[in-house]
């Protein structure tokens, strides 16, 4: 079930009253600020984490508004909300689903992506204005192990589904005016894994978050 956890921080200086919810799985985190004087230049509205637990993608687009309905959170017009799903699906169901149900990769992806931006849609369709963002998915690591969720199949095979699954959030995205945030490029190293230096566990480090939140300030301003 839900964990009904809120953690509001506020940046310093923010220019605007509404605020941006970031609604997901552990990797919502990595988009905390904890009041860094370094982001004061960004100008973000304030931010209010709901940490949901370990949930899927593929949860919140098989139960949809049964699920996820973000006005439980207190989300009001003129508010934005950035979604954090979809780095356990990559890690450990995407492939083992492919290999079980003898389908093929972009098969998988297709459905999962489809239902997960469907749930989206109909929770704006709440609002008249609202901003909509998907997060990207982090890239997979081989060297943590988390035997509740496990990897399945190699690194190597994770780095593909996970290039690819972006892929099809970013063109989804693109397709229905959501904002996209890429959690890949500049936390890859040269094979695809995530840049140990920059990780804390499978996350994105949070002192080492301005990428992120440099993309999601300029989404903001270009709404």
């Amino acid at each position: 079930m839900k964990l009904n956890v809120v953690f509001l921080l506020l940046l310093i200086n923010a220019t605007t009253s509404s605020i941006i919810h970031i609604i997901g799985d552990s990797h919502s985190f990595s988009y905390q600020i904890n009041g860094r004087t370094d982001l004061a230049d960004l100008s973000l509205p304030p931010i209010a984490i709901h940490w949901l637990g370990p949930i899927t993608m593929h949860r919140v687009g098989r139960d949809g508004i049964a699920f996820l309905d973000i006005r439980q959170y207190n989300v009001v017009e003129g508010d934005t909300v950035l979604f954090v799903f979809g780095e356990i699906d990559a890690r450990c169901h995407i492939g083992k689903i492919k290999d079980r149900d003898n389908r093929t990769l972009d098969d998988v992806l297709d459905e999962l992506v489809s239902h997960y931006i469907n749930t989206l849609k109909t929770n704006k369709n709440f609002y008249q204005n609202i901003m909509v963002i998907v997060s990207g998915i982090v890239p997979p690591i081989d060297s943590v192990f988390n035997p509740q969720f496990p990897y399945y199949g190699t690194i190597e095979e994770r780095v593909s589904i996970t290039k690819q699954l972006n892929n099809k959030l970013k063109e989804q995205c693109a397709y229905c005016g959501f904002g996209f945030i890429d959690t890949y490029t500049e936390f890859a190293d040269a094979n695809g894994q995530l840049i140990l230096a920059l990780s804390e566990n499978v996350h994105i480090e949070k002192l080492h978050n301005r990428p992120l939140l440099e993309q999601l300030a300029k989404i903001i301003s270009l709404s």
